[in-house]
């Protein structure tokens, strides 16, 4: 009886798991995710080829979400983002060998969001950071401008959504690729937007920043001063001789020039200052469920302040 009770444990157990990864429309739904579908590309609509292999799956609800640019030109239209998503998924499944295309969206430059890896599967956007973060990437190169104002508004709609169908923490931090791991990752103008936002964390790189760059950075270099020495030059001897019969005078003139020692300068001192790193404070997150569930609009549009970070999309 007992190993009929614990098999059945087991049993449990397994289903437990296998539904709270595959199955998420399990959960109560709260409308969070209602009106994200008009946004919404899905894999066979832009042409993506089946993965090659299986992804594992998350563990549970993940805290991080990291932001990206595909350093490609922008696309415009649906048709030119899903070219550029072919493009993209064939990059990362030919030349880097994954199994799909890494991130879980891409957003485009027409307002819509292309789905890659599903929301339960873990992606390979983010080196050593893949296992507990979703990867959303901004389509073009965003080192200069700024992503489109459509775009960035589709980030905390695609977030809310992640964390109704429990996918993500309600206590999510929102980073850059290259606040976790050593790149240029997604551009200085988009990074600058970014860190205006409120689920963005004090304490920057993160703690589990990682780099697999072999060479050590450089210490402060020290002038040293050569070792001086003093020449001083040899002496000239001068001799003239004017013959007078019958004898002979011999004048000698003897010339000695000495050259002094050159001041030696002190050597320099070098002087390093040492900033501590500010402690990382949990800010409190009110769970945004009632928005929609009480027909609250979502929070305001994005507009060209939000370059300048005057005001917030989330």
């Amino acid at each position: 009886m007992k190993a009929v009770t614990f098999l059945c444990l087991i049993i449990l157990s397994s289903l437990e798991a296998v539904f709270s990864c595959y199955l998420p429309y399990l959960r109560q739904s709260v409308g969070l995710c209602d009106g994200l579908d008009k946004y919404m590309v899905d894999r066979s609509d832009w042409g993506a080829k089946d993965p090659s292999g299986t992804a594992d799956c998350f563990p549970g609800p993940v805290e991080m979400i990291i932001l990206h640019h595909t350093g490609s030109p922008p696309c415009t239209t649906k048709k030119s983002c899903g070219k550029a998503m072919r493009k993209l998924q064939e990059e990362h499944m030919s030349e880097k060998k994954w199994a799909d295309i890494g991130y879980h969206f891409v957003v485009g430059g027409d307002g819509l969001v292309y789905e890659g890896r599903p929301w339960h599967k873990m992606g390979a956007h983010t080196k050593h950071h893949n296992r507990r973060s979703i990867g959303i990437a901004f389509l073009g190169d965003y080192d200069k401008d700024c992503p489109d104002p459509t775009m960035l508004d589709l980030i905390p709609k695609l977030v809310y959504c992640g964390v109704e169908k429990g996918y993500i923490s309600p206590s999510f931090k929102v980073i850059a690729h290259k606040d976790a791991y050593c790149t240029s990752c997604p551009g200085d103008a988009l990074y600058k937007v970014i860190k205006q936002w409120p689920h963005y964390p004090k304490l920057i790189p993160i703690p589990t920043y990682t780099c697999d760059a072999t060479t050590k950075a450089p210490k402060p270099e020290t002038t040293t001063m050569p070792a001086t020495t003093t020449t001083e030059k040899p002496t000239t001897t001068t001799t003239t001789t004017t013959p007078a019969p019958p004898t002979t005078t011999t004048t000698t003139t003897t010339t000695t020039t000495t050259t002094m020692a050159p001041t030696t300068t002190p050597e320099p001192t070098t002087t390093t200052t040492t900033t501590e790193a500010p402690t990382t404070t949990e800010q409190p997150w009110y769970y945004y469920v009632l928005l929609s569930k009480y027909k609250v609009p979502w929070l305001p549009v994005y507009s060209h302040k939000h370059h300048h970070g005057s005001k917030s999309i989330w």
